[in-house]
């Protein structure tokens, strides 16, 4: 079977993320919400679309409680 799939549609602010993200290897929401200066939840929600595209994966930070984010295929 062959299936069709299709990067959903990307706002500034989700391209801000992911490039800030590259840049920096990896960040956790509170540091994201900061960059544009937007709430955490917000920032929160832009993650969530990012991971669902496959483009985020989330990871626990090594004896710590927050999760941190990276860009998949290449991060750190």
């Amino acid at each position: 079977m062959v299936t069709s799939w299709e990067t959903p549609p990307l706002s500034d602010l989700h391209m801000l993320v992911l490039g800030r993200i590259a840049h920096r290897g990896i960040a956790d929401v509170e540091d994201i919400a900061r960059w544009p200066g937007v709430l955490v939840a917000i920032a929160d929600t832009v993650c969530a679309d990012l991971e669902a595209a496959g483009l985020l994966a989330k990871v626990r930070r090594y004896g710590g409680e927050r999760h941190i984010l990276v860009r998949k295929n290449g991060g750190a």
